[in-house]
């Protein structure tokens, strides 16, 4: 009688794990060179710099301030205030100061000292509104924050010397000697000179 070979199948387990260390090596491959190719994208992005309206590369430590931002907007949307209580008057000037101190701060000059005295004469504004002498403290008030943005803007923005001279010659135009509201055009003006100044620094 013939005998008969019985021939055993071939476990079929080795190609399962060879399966599946290809498997494993293709989504290896897949997942971390996406992860390389990220990685080298964000490296080529360059920063993004704020521009001004004009495409030029604005100033980073004075950029989008708040507090100038403020004083430009009241200054904006008052300009037909400006009464008998100086209410007007004295609001500008507390948000000038804000926005003077803001600046300064942002670019190391200190101004505390100027400060106190601004706010002396801002203070002295609402005391007694039919006090004749207002006119005096607002021409002082005035200068100083003249002064104290001029030199703000020397050592932040050389190329704004045209503007911060405008400043300074629209405090000069305020008549310490002549009530307030008989030349109200030209305290508005030195308030808004300011404004214009800051607003470009702020840029």
């Amino acid at each position: 009688m013939a005998e008969i070979k019985i021939e055993k199948k071939k476990p079929v387990w080795p190609w399962i794990l060879l399966l599946l260390v290809i498997v494993g090596v293709i989504v290896y491959f897949l997942v971390f060179r996406e992860n390389d190719t990220d990685a080298t994208v964000m490296e080529e992005t360059p920063v993004a710099t704020e521009t001004d309206a004009t495409g030029n590369e604005g100033n980073d430590a004075l950029s989008g301030n708040a507090e100038i931002a403020a004083y430009v907007d009241y200054i904006d949307t008052n300009r037909n205030e400006m009464g008998l209580d100086h209410e007007y008057t004295n609001e500008a000037f507390s948000k000038l100061i804000a926005a003077t101190k803001a600046a300064a701060d942002e670019t190391g000059y200190d101004i505390n000292k100027d400060m106190e005295q601004i706010r002396e004469y801002s203070d002295k504004i609402i005391n007694d509104p039919y006090e004749t002498s207002h006119a005096d403290n607002i021409r002082k008030a005035a200068d100083n924050i003249a002064v104290v943005l001029q030199n703000i803007q020397q050592n932040a923005n050389p190329e704004l010397s045209a503007e911060a001279s405008a400043v300074k010659d629209a405090a000069a135009s305020i008549n310490p000697a002549e009530l307030t509201l008989d030349q109200k055009n030209e305290v508005k003006s030195f308030f808004d000179k300011a404004s214009a100044l800051l607003e470009k620094i702020n840029q």
